[in-house]
């Protein structure tokens, strides 16, 4: 079918040609960073992956800023103002194209609206303590990729460290993902972005096995970890 041609043009036509704008391209894009060990590799394969249903470019921004964070988590940098750096740089580049712009614009945004946000990260992390209301009201917890994937950050990073809100039995994982909880809003999808993150910086043994065993399909979703693992340490 001329319709199947170009598999990318039915996401292109949805809401009016502005293309989708949501988290679903992000919620989904761990796996490219579990898969590809360069960082350029990380950019290019999760924006092609999310291209597929999500067409504007603040849809595919957040998912190609959801990757970079895994693959910086799996990299193990632990030093929260390196690592917003790292997202930064990145982010400030990507950002930067002709398209992004055009599309924040039609959308009411600043330029670089992820940009933004992740230095309004930073400025949350240095005040300590801030109010949930604070952060739904600068990061927000909408189905918007804008709305979400920072927030998904901000809660790694706080939950780095002990949380009022959240049980001091809790793991660093798992303070991550009840503070994504907490937030309220898009909670499954705020959550599993945050999740990822985690996981991919704490690693599996942060993971309770009762959570483990309450998954659908966990034990063939392990030997798929595993298999990403082997390909992400394959020699170029």
């Amino acid at each position: 079918s001329p319709k199947c041609r170009d598999v990318f043009e039915p996401a292109r036509q949805q809401f009016n040609g502005k293309g989708s704008y949501g988290n679903g391209g992000a919620m989904r894009v761990a796996g490219i960073s579990l898969a590809y060990s360069d960082v350029q590799d990380v950019k290019k394969y999760a924006k092609l992956s999310a291209e597929l249903t999500h067409a504007n470019s603040l849809g595919y921004n957040g998912a190609i800023l959801q990757a970079l964070a895994v693959h910086y988590a799996l990299r193990g940098e632990s030093n929260r103002d390196k690592f917003l750096d790292h997202l930064i740089d990145q982010m400030e580049d990507v950002e930067a194209d002709d398209k992004s712009v055009s599309d924040a614009q039609m959308l009411g945004y600043e330029d670089r609206p992820f940009s933004k946000r992740l230095k309004k990260i930073r400025q949350f992390l240095e005040q300590g303590s801030v109010s949930r209301s604070d952060v739904l009201l600068e990061l927000g917890n909408g189905i918007a990729a804008l709305h979400s994937v920072p927030t998904a950050i901000y809660s790694f990073l706080r939950c780095m460290e002990s949380h009022p809100d959240v049980p001091d039995s809790y793991n660093c994982l798992q303070r991550t993902i009840m503070y994504c909880i907490l937030l309220g809003g898009d909670t499954d999808t705020i959550a599993t972005m945050a999740g990822a993150i985690a996981g991919a910086f704490y690693g599996e043994e942060q993971v309770p096995q009762i959570w483990r065993e309450s998954c659908e399909a966990y034990e063939e979703t392990e030997k798929l970890a595993d298999g990403l693992y082997e390909l992400y340490h394959q020699p170029a």
